[in-house]
Protein backbone atom coordinates (compact mmCIF):
# COMPACT_ATOMS: atom_id res chain seq x y z
CA UNK A 1 0.00 0.00 0.00
CA UNK A 2 0.99 2.77 -0.87
CA UNK A 3 0.87 5.91 2.22
CA UNK A 4 1.89 10.02 1.42
CA UNK A 5 3.25 11.13 4.82
CA UNK A 6 2.68 14.61 4.84
CA UNK A 7 4.62 17.02 7.26
CA UNK A 8 5.30 21.20 7.06
CA UNK A 9 7.67 20.58 10.45
CA UNK A 10 11.45 22.21 9.93
CA UNK A 11 13.71 19.66 9.79
CA UNK A 12 17.11 21.96 9.56
CA UNK A 13 18.13 21.65 13.31
CA UNK A 14 16.86 17.99 13.73
CA UNK A 15 19.63 16.82 16.12
CA UNK A 16 18.10 17.69 19.30
CA UNK A 17 14.61 18.25 18.27
CA UNK A 18 12.06 15.88 19.69
CA UNK A 19 9.16 16.22 17.62
CA UNK A 20 11.67 15.54 14.49
CA UNK A 21 13.13 12.38 16.27
CA UNK A 22 9.21 11.26 17.11
CA UNK A 23 8.36 12.58 12.98
CA UNK A 24 11.40 9.85 11.58
CA UNK A 25 10.66 7.38 14.11
CA UNK A 26 6.47 7.16 12.61
CA UNK A 27 8.12 7.12 8.93
CA UNK A 28 10.27 4.31 9.67
CA UNK A 29 7.41 2.29 11.45
CA UNK A 30 5.22 2.87 8.34
CA UNK A 31 7.71 0.94 6.38
CA UNK A 32 8.39 -1.51 9.23
CA UNK A 33 4.82 -2.45 8.46
CA UNK A 34 5.18 -2.82 4.86
CA UNK A 35 4.05 0.68 3.74
CA UNK A 36 5.75 2.59 0.55
CA UNK A 37 6.11 6.06 2.02
CA UNK A 38 6.35 9.27 0.53
CA UNK A 39 7.40 11.43 3.28
CA UNK A 40 7.56 15.31 3.29
CA UNK A 41 9.32 18.07 5.36
CA UNK A 42 10.75 21.33 5.32
CA UNK A 43 14.90 21.62 5.57
CA UNK A 44 17.04 25.19 4.94
CA UNK A 45 13.98 26.82 3.57
CA UNK A 46 12.47 24.19 1.17
CA UNK A 47 10.15 21.61 1.03
CA UNK A 48 11.32 17.91 -0.19
CA UNK A 49 9.69 14.86 -0.82
CA UNK A 50 11.34 11.26 -0.03
CA UNK A 51 9.86 9.01 -2.00
CA UNK A 52 9.59 5.16 -1.07
CA UNK A 53 12.53 4.84 -3.34
CA UNK A 54 14.53 6.76 -0.91
CA UNK A 55 15.41 9.43 -3.97
CA UNK A 56 14.84 13.33 -2.32
CA UNK A 57 12.80 15.50 -4.32
CA UNK A 58 13.22 19.62 -3.92
CA UNK A 59 9.41 20.53 -4.39
CA UNK A 60 10.31 24.57 -4.14
CA UNK A 61 10.81 27.13 -1.92
CA UNK A 62 8.96 28.48 1.14
CA UNK A 63 6.26 30.48 0.92
CA UNK A 64 2.98 31.20 -1.15
CA UNK A 65 5.02 30.26 -4.63
CA UNK A 66 7.03 27.58 -3.15
CA UNK A 67 3.32 26.40 -1.15
CA UNK A 68 1.64 26.16 -4.75
CA UNK A 69 4.79 24.57 -6.66
CA UNK A 70 4.69 21.55 -3.84
CA UNK A 71 0.77 20.92 -4.37
CA UNK A 72 1.12 20.95 -7.84
CA UNK A 73 4.19 18.70 -7.98
CA UNK A 74 2.10 16.24 -5.30
CA UNK A 75 -1.39 16.88 -7.15
CA UNK A 76 -0.11 15.33 -10.33
CA UNK A 77 0.53 11.86 -8.14
CA UNK A 78 -3.10 12.37 -6.59
CA UNK A 79 -4.96 12.76 -9.89
CA UNK A 80 -3.34 9.22 -11.12
CA UNK A 81 -4.82 7.55 -7.90
CA UNK A 82 -1.09 6.58 -7.10
CA UNK A 83 -2.05 6.55 -2.92
CA UNK A 84 -4.22 4.63 -1.24
CA UNK A 85 -3.42 6.24 2.34
CA UNK A 86 -2.39 9.70 3.25
CA UNK A 87 -1.35 10.70 7.37
CA UNK A 88 -1.01 14.40 7.75
CA UNK A 89 0.46 16.25 10.30
CA UNK A 90 -1.68 19.17 11.06
CA UNK A 91 -0.24 22.71 10.50
CA UNK A 92 -3.17 24.97 10.38
CA UNK A 93 -5.66 25.16 7.74
CA UNK A 94 -5.86 27.39 4.52
CA UNK A 95 -7.17 27.19 1.07
CA UNK A 96 -4.08 25.05 -0.14
CA UNK A 97 -4.82 23.06 2.22
CA UNK A 98 -8.58 22.30 2.12
CA UNK A 99 -8.06 21.80 -1.60
CA UNK A 100 -5.63 19.12 -1.13
CA UNK A 101 -7.76 17.31 1.11
CA UNK A 102 -10.88 17.23 -1.74
CA UNK A 103 -8.09 15.99 -4.43
CA UNK A 104 -7.80 13.14 -2.08
CA UNK A 105 -11.44 12.62 -1.76
CA UNK A 106 -11.80 12.42 -5.30
CA UNK A 107 -9.27 9.57 -5.47
CA UNK A 108 -10.74 7.05 -2.85
CA UNK A 109 -7.63 7.81 -0.95
CA UNK A 110 -7.87 7.19 3.20
CA UNK A 111 -7.34 9.99 5.10
CA UNK A 112 -5.65 10.17 9.01
CA UNK A 113 -5.32 13.89 10.09
CA UNK A 114 -2.53 13.82 13.37
CA UNK A 115 -3.50 16.73 15.69
CA UNK A 116 -0.37 16.96 17.83
CA UNK A 117 -1.96 18.76 20.03
CA UNK A 118 -5.75 19.42 20.93
CA UNK A 119 -7.16 21.98 21.93
CA UNK A 120 -4.19 24.17 19.44
CA UNK A 121 -5.73 27.20 20.16
CA UNK A 122 -4.09 28.76 23.28
CA UNK A 123 -0.74 27.64 21.66
CA UNK A 124 -1.16 30.02 18.81
CA UNK A 125 -2.25 33.45 20.60
CA UNK A 126 1.61 34.71 20.98
CA UNK A 127 2.37 36.93 18.27
CA UNK A 128 0.19 38.59 15.29
CA UNK A 129 0.93 35.50 12.74
CA UNK A 130 0.28 33.04 15.38
CA UNK A 131 -3.49 34.55 15.24
CA UNK A 132 -3.52 35.15 11.81
CA UNK A 133 -3.03 31.34 10.65
CA UNK A 134 -5.41 30.91 14.01
CA UNK A 135 -8.05 32.45 11.83
CA UNK A 136 -7.47 31.08 8.64
CA UNK A 137 -7.53 27.66 10.26
CA UNK A 138 -11.24 28.47 12.01
CA UNK A 139 -12.40 29.54 8.83
CA UNK A 140 -11.54 25.71 7.21
CA UNK A 141 -11.50 23.13 9.96
CA UNK A 142 -15.16 23.04 10.82
CA UNK A 143 -15.22 21.92 6.87
CA UNK A 144 -12.94 19.12 6.91
CA UNK A 145 -15.38 16.52 7.79
CA UNK A 146 -16.55 15.41 4.34
CA UNK A 147 -12.40 14.66 3.12
CA UNK A 148 -11.06 13.74 6.79
CA UNK A 149 -11.72 10.13 7.68
CA UNK A 150 -9.92 9.83 11.05
CA UNK A 151 -8.00 12.15 13.16
CA UNK A 152 -5.09 11.03 14.99
CA UNK A 153 -5.37 13.12 18.51
CA UNK A 154 -4.11 12.59 21.93
CA UNK A 155 -7.54 13.43 23.69
CA UNK A 156 -10.96 12.11 25.77
CA UNK A 157 -12.75 13.54 22.94
CA UNK A 158 -14.92 10.90 20.53
CA UNK A 159 -14.70 13.66 17.57
CA UNK A 160 -13.14 17.01 16.32
CA UNK A 161 -14.34 18.74 13.89
CA UNK A 162 -17.20 16.38 13.67
CA UNK A 163 -14.67 13.56 12.31
CA UNK A 164 -14.24 10.60 14.33
CA UNK A 165 -11.19 10.02 16.28
CA UNK A 166 -8.26 7.53 16.16
CA UNK A 167 -7.13 7.63 19.87
CA UNK A 168 -3.38 7.51 19.64
CA UNK A 169 -0.49 8.30 22.12
CA UNK A 170 3.45 9.52 21.31
CA UNK A 171 5.66 6.60 20.94
CA UNK A 172 9.15 7.04 20.74
CA UNK A 173 12.54 4.55 19.24
CA UNK A 174 14.07 2.76 22.30
CA UNK A 175 16.62 1.54 19.99
CA UNK A 176 17.93 5.07 20.15
CA UNK A 177 17.94 6.13 23.55
CA UNK A 178 20.38 4.57 25.70
CA UNK A 179 19.49 3.30 29.35
CA UNK A 180 21.12 5.67 31.61
CA UNK A 181 24.83 4.81 33.12
CA UNK A 182 23.36 5.56 36.67
CA UNK A 183 26.14 7.37 38.83
CA UNK A 184 26.34 5.80 42.03
CA UNK A 185 28.43 7.98 43.31
CA UNK A 186 26.91 11.20 44.13
CA UNK A 187 25.34 12.62 47.03
CA UNK A 188 22.05 13.81 47.28
CA UNK A 189 18.95 13.92 44.98
CA UNK A 190 19.31 15.11 41.55
CA UNK A 191 16.03 16.03 39.02
CA UNK A 192 16.54 16.88 35.30
CA UNK A 193 14.35 19.01 33.41
CA UNK A 194 15.38 19.10 29.56
CA UNK A 195 12.68 20.99 27.39
CA UNK A 196 12.64 24.08 25.38
CA UNK A 197 11.18 26.27 28.73
CA UNK A 198 8.14 27.68 28.01
CA UNK A 199 5.75 29.14 29.95
CA UNK A 200 3.90 25.69 30.48
CA UNK A 201 6.42 23.87 31.93
CA UNK A 202 6.00 25.46 35.19
CA UNK A 203 9.22 24.92 36.22
CA UNK A 204 9.04 27.87 38.47
CA UNK A 205 6.75 25.83 40.76
CA UNK A 206 9.83 23.72 40.69
CA UNK A 207 11.84 26.36 41.78
CA UNK A 208 10.03 28.49 44.04
CA UNK A 209 9.71 24.86 45.68
CA UNK A 210 13.25 24.31 45.98
CA UNK A 211 13.66 27.92 47.44
CA UNK A 212 11.06 27.42 49.82
CA UNK A 213 13.18 23.78 50.81
CA UNK A 214 16.43 25.69 51.41
CA UNK A 215 14.74 28.45 53.13
CA UNK A 216 13.66 26.20 56.09
CA UNK A 217 15.50 22.98 58.22
CA UNK A 218 16.11 20.73 55.16
CA UNK A 219 18.37 17.54 55.72
CA UNK A 220 18.98 16.35 52.19
CA UNK A 221 20.84 18.00 48.90
CA UNK A 222 18.24 18.58 46.54
CA UNK A 223 19.41 19.55 43.28
CA UNK A 224 18.08 20.55 39.62
CA UNK A 225 19.67 20.32 36.19
CA UNK A 226 18.11 22.77 33.67
CA UNK A 227 18.54 21.28 30.05
CA UNK A 228 17.41 23.41 27.27
CA UNK A 229 16.66 27.36 26.45
CA UNK A 230 13.26 28.94 25.89
CA UNK A 231 11.31 32.41 26.64
CA UNK A 232 11.14 31.35 30.30
CA UNK A 233 15.09 31.18 30.85
CA UNK A 234 15.57 34.42 31.86
CA UNK A 235 12.69 34.24 34.37
CA UNK A 236 14.07 31.22 35.59
CA UNK A 237 17.55 32.22 36.39
CA UNK A 238 15.66 35.29 38.52
CA UNK A 239 14.18 33.19 40.83
CA UNK A 240 17.16 30.95 41.20
CA UNK A 241 18.96 34.46 42.26
CA UNK A 242 16.33 35.67 44.41
CA UNK A 243 16.31 31.96 46.25
CA UNK A 244 19.98 32.06 46.76
CA UNK A 245 19.86 28.56 44.58
CA UNK A 246 23.03 29.17 42.27
CA UNK A 247 24.64 25.60 44.14
CA UNK A 248 21.30 23.90 43.72
CA UNK A 249 20.50 24.63 40.21
CA UNK A 250 22.65 24.06 37.07
CA UNK A 251 21.70 25.52 33.45
CA UNK A 252 23.25 23.53 30.57
CA UNK A 253 21.65 25.40 27.55
CA UNK A 254 20.90 22.93 24.82
CA UNK A 255 23.05 19.53 24.65
CA UNK A 256 22.82 16.57 22.44
CA UNK A 257 24.63 13.16 22.10
CA UNK A 258 27.24 12.12 25.15
CA UNK A 259 26.76 15.40 26.40
CA UNK A 260 23.53 15.25 26.86
CA UNK A 261 23.49 11.08 28.37
CA UNK A 262 26.39 12.27 30.81
CA UNK A 263 23.70 14.81 32.53
CA UNK A 264 21.39 12.05 32.57
CA UNK A 265 23.92 9.57 33.84
CA UNK A 266 24.13 12.00 36.62
CA UNK A 267 20.12 12.17 37.91
CA UNK A 268 17.92 10.40 39.33
CA UNK A 269 14.44 11.59 38.92
CA UNK A 270 12.79 13.52 35.85
CA UNK A 271 10.47 16.44 35.82
CA UNK A 272 7.77 16.29 33.15
CA UNK A 273 5.30 18.93 32.48
CA UNK A 274 4.31 21.20 36.45
CA UNK A 275 1.89 23.89 33.98
CA UNK A 276 -0.10 21.94 31.99
CA UNK A 277 -2.99 23.58 33.39
CA UNK A 278 -1.80 26.57 31.42
CA UNK A 279 -2.59 24.73 28.50
CA UNK A 280 -6.04 23.96 29.30
CA UNK A 281 -5.10 20.41 28.14
CA UNK A 282 -6.86 17.58 30.17
CA UNK A 283 -4.36 14.78 29.09
CA UNK A 284 -0.99 14.89 28.05
CA UNK A 285 1.15 12.41 25.91
CA UNK A 286 4.56 14.26 25.76
CA UNK A 287 7.57 13.50 24.10
CA UNK A 288 9.52 14.18 27.18
CA UNK A 289 7.73 11.46 29.27
CA UNK A 290 8.77 8.70 26.91
CA UNK A 291 12.32 9.58 26.91
CA UNK A 292 12.38 9.58 30.65
CA UNK A 293 10.91 6.23 30.76
CA UNK A 294 13.31 5.01 28.08
CA UNK A 295 16.31 6.49 29.94
CA UNK A 296 15.41 4.12 33.07
CA UNK A 297 14.00 6.99 34.82
CA UNK A 298 10.96 7.67 37.22
CA UNK A 299 9.28 10.89 36.89
CA UNK A 300 7.54 13.79 38.80
CA UNK A 301 4.13 15.37 37.03
CA UNK A 302 1.22 17.75 37.23
CA UNK A 303 -0.60 16.29 33.95
CA UNK A 304 -2.49 13.69 33.16
CA UNK A 305 -0.54 11.48 31.23
CA UNK A 306 -1.96 9.29 28.78
CA UNK A 307 0.42 6.06 30.28
CA UNK A 308 0.09 6.48 33.95
CA UNK A 309 -1.96 3.60 34.59
CA UNK A 310 0.35 1.20 32.88
CA UNK A 311 3.60 2.60 34.95
CA UNK A 312 2.31 4.56 37.93
CA UNK A 313 4.73 3.05 39.98
CA UNK A 314 7.22 5.35 38.47
CA UNK A 315 5.53 8.40 38.11
CA UNK A 316 4.76 10.85 41.03
CA UNK A 317 1.61 13.02 40.11
CA UNK A 318 1.33 16.19 41.82
CA UNK A 319 -1.04 18.77 41.95
CA UNK A 320 -2.28 21.37 39.23
CA UNK A 321 -2.42 25.21 40.09
CA UNK A 322 0.47 27.83 40.81
CA UNK A 323 1.55 26.78 44.46
CA UNK A 324 4.85 25.69 45.12
CA UNK A 325 5.75 22.01 44.67
CA UNK A 326 6.72 20.25 47.58
CA UNK A 327 10.36 18.94 47.25
CA UNK A 328 10.01 16.64 50.83
CA UNK A 329 6.74 14.75 48.25
CA UNK A 330 9.66 14.37 46.00
CA UNK A 331 11.96 13.17 48.35
CA UNK A 332 9.58 10.99 49.82
CA UNK A 333 9.56 9.11 46.11
CA UNK A 334 12.96 8.94 45.74
CA UNK A 335 13.00 7.14 48.68
CA UNK A 336 10.26 5.12 47.24
CA UNK A 337 11.80 4.05 44.24
CA UNK A 338 15.09 3.60 45.45
CA UNK A 339 15.57 2.73 48.98
CA UNK A 340 17.57 -0.59 49.40
CA UNK A 341 17.74 -1.07 45.44
CA UNK A 342 20.32 -1.66 42.99
CA UNK A 343 19.82 1.61 41.32
CA UNK A 344 20.57 0.25 37.30
CA UNK A 345 17.88 -2.31 37.97
CA UNK A 346 15.35 0.03 38.57
CA UNK A 347 16.31 1.69 35.49
CA UNK A 348 16.02 -1.37 33.34
CA UNK A 349 12.91 -2.25 35.08
CA UNK A 350 11.57 0.78 34.05
CA UNK A 351 12.92 0.74 30.66
CA UNK A 352 11.43 -2.58 30.13
CA UNK A 353 7.91 -2.50 31.61
CA UNK A 354 7.42 1.55 29.56
CA UNK A 355 8.39 0.08 26.42
CA UNK A 356 5.06 -1.76 25.58
CA UNK A 357 3.23 1.54 25.90
CA UNK A 358 5.77 4.09 24.78
CA UNK A 359 7.68 2.60 21.95
CA UNK A 360 6.44 3.91 18.63
CA UNK A 361 5.25 0.51 17.55
CA UNK A 362 2.40 0.83 19.96
CA UNK A 363 1.91 4.43 18.86
CA UNK A 364 1.14 3.54 15.68
CA UNK A 365 -0.66 0.24 16.03
CA UNK A 366 -4.23 1.78 15.18
CA UNK A 367 -3.54 3.92 12.32
CA UNK A 368 -2.46 0.87 10.64
CA UNK A 369 -4.93 -0.89 11.49
CA UNK A 370 -7.16 1.57 9.99
CA UNK A 371 -5.65 1.99 6.30
CA UNK A 372 -4.97 -2.19 6.33
CA UNK A 373 -8.71 -2.38 7.05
Amino acid sequence: MRLLFMTVWDFTNSNGDGICKKIQAQYEEFKRQGFDVDFTYIENGSTFLVDSENNQICLGKNGIFGKVMAHFFIYKRVKKGYYAAAYIRHGMGDPFFFHFLKKLKSENTKVILEIPTYPYDPECENNKLDKINLFLDKLYRNKLYPYVNRIAAITKEDFIFCIPVLHMGNGINYELIPLRNVDKSREGIHLIAVACMEYWHGYDRLLKGLGEYYNNEWDIHCYLHLVGEGRELTEYKKIVQEYHLETKVFFYGKKYGEELNDIYDKCDIGVECLGIHRKKLELSSSLKSREYMARGMPMITSAKLDIFPHVSDYILKLPEGEERIQINAIINFYHQIYHGKDKLKVAQRIRDVSKKYCGISAAVKGICEFFKG
